[in-house]
């Protein structure tokens, strides 16, 4: 999937994640897709919930080597 823009938060627990991503999305136009990368399976959550509740589709949460691998698409 060709994500425009890419946040690493492999080692950091949430909130910090969920709150890099929320600066980051403000960041975005609409549409845009960015990839988000984490190890924390709580995190994961945290940010698919968080990107839910705020409007944002999830493309594809794709998984492997301890690794998630997070697609949001911006909405307005």
């Amino acid at each position: 999937m060709e994500a425009g823009y890419h946040l690493d938060v492999k080692q950091k627990a949430c909130p910090i994640p969920v709150i890099l991503m929320r600066d980051k999305l403000k960041e975005m136009k609409e549409g845009e897709i960015i990839e988000i990368i984490t190890d924390f399976p709580s995190c994961k959550n945290n940010i698919e919930r968080a990107a839910t509740k705020a409007g944002h589709e999830i493309l594809g949460i794709i998984e492997g080597n301890g690794n998630f691998k997070i697609y949001i698409k911006k909405s307005v």
